[in-house]
């Protein structure tokens, strides 16, 4: 039975016809594409070591997709925020309809009372 370098397996009969002979069935490296650890028992124990620069880069990206969104966010509020004037105007609008909706209900009281409406 054939012994894999990278993790130990020894391959067992039961792998035969399900898992190609050319690969581990537990790690799934190629044979012939493996180069045999100088030092065994080090290659086996040893442990991925993360890369500084990958970590370094992955917050650097977040902090300049952060201040994309701010900085969108804050264009879509100046476009759609309305300016003090265009507050005034609006409220003065909603006034003056309420104003002359009143006047229209006063002039029918006045009209109901004095007989011209029935």
């Amino acid at each position: 039975m054939k012994k894999c370098l990278n993790c130990g397996y020894e391959r067992q009969p039961k792998d035969e016809g399900i898992i190609p002979t050319t690969e581990c069935p537990k790690c799934g490296i190629i044979y012939s594409k493996m180069t045999p650890p100088v030092n065994e028992e080090a290659h086996l124990s040893r442990e991925p070591k993360p890369v500084a620069g990958a970590v370094r880069g992955g917050i650097l990206k977040a902090k300049y997709i952060v201040i994309i969104v701010l900085i969108c966010a804050c264009g879509i509020y100046l476009i759609t925020a309305k300016s003090p004037q265009e507050k005034l105007d609006s409220k003065l609008a909603e006034w003056m309809a309420a104003v002359d909706s009143l006047n229209r209900f006063e002039e029918l009281k006045r009209g109901v009372e004095s007989g011209e409406i029935t």
